[in-house]
């Protein structure tokens, strides 16, 4: 095995434990998800609530107590906000408290009591800031994961459907072409029987990075669960997929080691050129056409246009 990672190199998403590894790049993607200009506009508001809460605090001066107040710009900042920001912002926020208290003239009998209250208040913030930050992470990461195979990092099925639905509806109103191309590694149960589940499981990895590295970035791979991977390729007619699918697979081919995994790839392509097409219905003749593929030779694709019937 130590020749094979040699030869082919995973990236490091692809290795064994790409579970851990998915979601520390899930975390850098929500990070950079979060715009500048969508964090300074939520910087703002979070700054005109605090300013809110400040001014109602000022204005009823000791009679009332505010303290609570104060955590809802805080919550919010904490789950609109990045970590350093949110942070900063808790900052600003103990910081507020303690000068309302000084302009309405609360007397403390020692001046460090001010000090005191002033610390707790922000070690409270950053407390209750870093607590929602952690909410927001594990929400966000596992909503992601929802839609990402874990074992691979590709999408998975349910990611597939949500994007081949919007592709479908684009066609139909835009009559712009797709293609959908169904694909099974040939022999992968022999893989899993005679060298074991961690090998067919590094198999998989392999291929869907692979194929990742083989498509367009506008184009999606997905699996569709054990051996079975499915390519969305947007504005792809018939021509344009099969020279794709064809250069993908030649790809495939020329990047395994038959010596140690020897499998090929059966694939069934199938192109909606215009018109509505069932997306559901694609897939499945799609799937069709990739099992006709592996009765008839195997490692090779077959090419159709959709039809309503």
């Amino acid at each position: 095995m130590a020749e094979k990672n040699k030869e082919a190199p995973f990236d490091e998403l692809q290795k064994p434990g790409a579970d851990t590894k998915l979601a520390w790049a899930i975390r850098e993607k929500l990070v950079k998800s979060l715009s500048v200009e969508s964090q300074g506009f939520a910087f703002i508001v979070s700054l005109l609530a605090l300013m809110a809460v400040c001014y109602i605090d000022y204005i009823t001066g000791n009679e009332l107590l505010m303290d609570l107040f104060y955590l809802i710009p805080i919550i919010f900042s904490a789950w609109l906000l990045g970590r350093k920001l949110a942070l900063v912002f808790a900052l600003l926020s103990g910081l507020a408290l303690a000068l309302i208290e000084l302009l309405n003239g609360e007397v403390h009998a020692n001046p460090l009591l001010l000090i005191w209250n002033g610390t707790s208040a922000l070690i409270i913030f950053v407390i209750v800031t870093l607590v929602f930050q952690a909410l927001k992470h594990a929400y966000l990461e596992e909503k992601m994961l929802a839609r990402y195979d874990i074992m691979t990092g590709v999408p998975n099925r349910k990611m597939f459907y949500e994007e081949l639905d919007k592709e479908a509806y684009r066609t139909e109103r835009y009559g712009r072409p797709f293609t959908v191309a169904y694909i099974d590694v040939d022999n992968f149960k022999r893989i899993n029987d005679t060298l074991g589940h961690d090998s067919g499981d590094e198999l998989l990895r392999f291929v869907a990075n692979q194929m990742k590295r083989n498509i367009r970035t506008s184009d999606l791979v997905a699996r569709m669960g054990g051996d079975e991977f499915i390519l969305l390729l947007p504005e792809t007619d018939g021509e344009r997929a099969k020279a794709a699918i064809s250069k993908l697979l030649k790809k495939l081919n020329a990047s395994i080691n038959k010596d140690i995994w020897p499998v090929s790839f059966s694939i069934g392509v199938l192109s909606c050129e215009s018109g509505s097409c069932n997306a559901r219905e694609m897939i499945k003749k799609a799937d069709e056409l990739m099992y006709e593929v592996k009765t008839n030779g195997k490692n090779h694709a077959k090419f159709s246009k959709f039809e309503k019937y």
